[in-house]
């Protein structure tokens, strides 16, 4: 059995958040450049098209340019009150002194803290992957667990490392 004992560093809890909402986030800044390139097609298509279906384009380019503005407002705002809301709640978990302990054995992983306890059987999780120095564990498109080479001792995330690639399948982060 693989015991992680993690007293609550604030500043460790607030980067791995940012790292998981660049991660989750990913698909929204995909989609923006997709919508941006949709726009930009349809601009220069309505600058160089001068007949009759230039008002088509210049109705359509209106259009896009609206849409992509819209959506990269939608996650300007989405990052704005997610930092927000880690920076609360780390600092609530900060006053709580909200350290945790995880217990990863061959058929369950055990989270605890002062307020809670979850059991997890290995089959609940769908995939893993690495990315930069977390361990991530995914319930289905959800990073669920992240662990942090820099905050557990090495042979220990080693070992959680090959038990995670016995039981789960690896997947791009």
């Amino acid at each position: 059995m693989i015991e992680i004992d993690s007293p609550f560093d604030r500043e460790a809890f607030i980067r791995s958040q940012k790292t998981k909402s660049r991660l989750e986030l990913r698909s929204y800044y995909i989609k923006l450049v997709i919508y941006f390139s949709m726009t930009s097609f349809f601009i220069i298509l309505n600058g160089i098209d001068h007949d009759r279906s230039g008002a088509l384009w210049a109705i359509l380019s209106f259009i896009l340019v609206i849409v992509t503005f819209n959506y990269f407002v939608r996650i300007l705002n989405i990052r704005h009150h997610y930092r927000h809301y880690i920076q609360d709640i780390s600092q609530q978990f900060a006053e709580e002194k909200m350290d945790c302990s995880y217990k990863v054995s061959e058929d369950l992983i055990c989270y605890s803290d002062q307020n809670r306890y979850f059991e997890f059987k290995w089959k609940a999780f769908s995939s893993y992957s690495i990315y930069r120095d977390y361990l991530l564990i995914y319930e289905r498109n959800t990073i669920y667990l992240m662990f942090s080479e820099l905050e557990i001792d090495n042979q220990v995330f080693q070992e959680l490392l090959e038990l995670t690639k016995s039981k789960l399948n690896y997947r791009k982060p």
